[in-house]
């Protein structure tokens, strides 16, 4: 069985073993042949030479289960702070048309978070990340629980990714770059047609009072 990003379940009748997978190659070139070569190098030959008996290594399993539970995904490299965060707090800019359809947003930051508000076809949403941690939340349309961080990628540009931790696979990467008056924004999705509003290019301008 194959499922999207490397959702996998693999049946050796001859040697009586079945291997599943779960995870989230989508983003990788070729990340499911990784599996599949990890298999056919290290397991497979194993299997072979036991004629499918392999015995309980308690000392390896002990430190798979160690190293397991340490694993955590990183939160966006970068700084923490720029000087353009006083000049565009709680500004209002507004889109010109783009294939994302967002017609307008506004970042708002606290101490080590912010949120990033934008108005698509869908209506009205908003995006909360964490600055050098992650912050967890529903993301928007699809309603699916989702982790976001963002850094300071150099003194104009914030990148913001989010992680799907839900049923569905997927991350979106958003970068927003801010000169003068004008917000130029990038994103790209890793997922199916789920995500499709998120990706592409935008442009725009802060209102002016």
């Amino acid at each position: 069985m194959y499922g999207m990003g490397g959702q996998l379940a693999i049946c050796l009748p001859d040697y009586d073993f079945i291997l599943t997978t779960i995870a989230d190659n989508q983003g990788i070139p070729n990340g499911v042949q990784g599996i599949y070569a990890a298999l056919w190098n290290n397991i497979l030959p194993h299997l072979k030479e036991n004629k499918g008996s392999i015995s309980v290594d308690k000392k390896n399993a002990e430190m798979l289960a160690e190293r397991i539970s340490k694993l955590e995904v990183k939160p966006v490299e970068g700084s923490k702070k720029s000087a353009k965060v006083s000049e565009i707090n709680g500004r209002r800019y507004i889109l010109a048309p783009n294939q994302m359809g967002i017609s307008e947003c506004r970042l708002e930051f606290g101490k080590d978070e912010g949120t990033l508000y934008y108005t698509n076809e869908t209506g009205s949403h908003q995006i909360s990340f964490g600055i050098g941690h992650m912050k967890q939340q529903i993301f928007p349309d699809i309603n699916l629980l989702s982790i976001t961080s963002a850094a300071w990628v150099d003194e104009n540009t914030l990148h913001l990714r989010s992680y799907i931790i839900d049923e569905l696979p997927g991350n979106v990467n958003m970068s927003l770059t801010f000169m003068d008056n004008t917000v130029t924004i990038a994103m790209k999705r890793i997922a199916e047609d789920a995500l499709k509003r998120y990706e592409g290019f935008a442009s725009g301008e802060w209102e002016t009072v």
